[in-house]
């Protein structure tokens, strides 16, 4: 049974992914600082900013590393040294650690589409151009993590870099500082309308389940790669996801057309994952959107 270290395990992504992994037969231990209710989880609790990973997982070995830890959103990386620490200090720390595993077979990094350059010719594809600091520390932070498993790919480690686009779906947050999706499902919940600051802004959103179905091909697939962008490249506006939440729950939408101090369009080049798992069919935007908001009724009402 292959075995699966998952740091942040309990967090958002780790919800999702965990499971998919435990149906296909994987072993899991999660290093988190809240462990996962399941038997079937080997829980290491750890806490990123006083423990150190090598100490707590001594004599252990794992055929694969999913790192998930972080803050993982601007919104939640406000302060600069922490976010350093956290999403790159330990990104490092687990790197270094990985040398020393005898059977690891693959190191997953989570990278993500903000850390492309707003000047960069859309769709963006993985040689484009990346940001310089700009003030966005979780985007900054993202792109020195890279540095680091650059490094340590030259060194001969087997590390992907996988650069998400907006994920969403059931157990993201949607108490502090919740992004986009969440954040209209609760309002929409426990308001009973919804406000957007601009409906004509541009993403592609990936489904939470389908991101789970794409890490177990991942470790499933012997074939290497260093960096990849992980899309649907299907479109939406803003508001249109607005739109569909709203007829679904049956309450109005409030568009205040702001000018926003963000790039438009995100959109990313999806051409090398189609050649690396072709025929992968991405769950329906429309089910994927009820599915997630079934969820946050049900969070939300308990």
């Amino acid at each position: 049974m292959p075995k699966v270290l998952i740091t942040g395990g309990n967090g958002f992504l780790g919800n999702n992914i965990i499971p998919e992994l435990l149906d296909a037969g994987f072993d899991i231990t999660n290093l988190s600082l809240h462990p996962i209710e399941n038997p079937a989880v080997q829980n290491i609790v750890f806490d990123a900013f006083k423990d150190e990973p090598a100490d707590l997982l001594q004599n252990e070995d794992f055929d694969f590393v999913i790192h998930l830890a972080a803050y993982a959103s601007p919104k939640l990386a406000s302060d600069f040294d922490k976010t350093i620490e956290l999403n790159v200090a330990l990104t490092e720390k687990l790197l270094k650690l990985a040398q020393n595993l005898h059977s690891l077979k693959t190191f997953l990094f989570f990278s993500s589409a903000t850390t492309y350059s707003d000047d960069a010719e859309r769709p963006l594809k993985e040689d484009s151009a990346q940001k310089a600091h700009e003030g966005d520390n979780y985007a900054y932070s993202k792109i020195e993590a890279e540095k680091v498993c650059k490094e340590y790919m030259r060194l001969g480690l087997p590390v992907k870099i996988l650069r998400l686009t907006n994920c969403f779906g059931p157990h993201q947050n949607w108490r502090d500082r919740p992004n986009l999706i969440p954040q209209i499902m609760k309002e929409a919940i426990l308001e009973k309308k919804i406000t957007i600051l601009n409906g004509n802004h541009v993403r592609d959103f990936l489904y939470s389940k389908d991101l789970a179905r794409i890490i177990r091909l991942s470790l499933e697939d012997t074939r290497n790669f260093d960096i990849l962008n992980i899309a649907t490249g299907e479109l939406s506006t803003v508001g249109e996801i607005a739109e569909f939440v709203s007829k679904q729950m049956k309450v109005p939408v409030y568009d205040q057309k702001k000018e926003i101090d963000r790039v438009n369009n995100l959109s990313m080049d999806t051409s090398k994952f189609k050649k690396l798992f072709p025929g992968f069919m991405f769950t329906k935007l429309e089910y994927a959107l009820k599915e997630t908001l079934n969820y946050y009724i049900s969070e939300i009402s308990a």
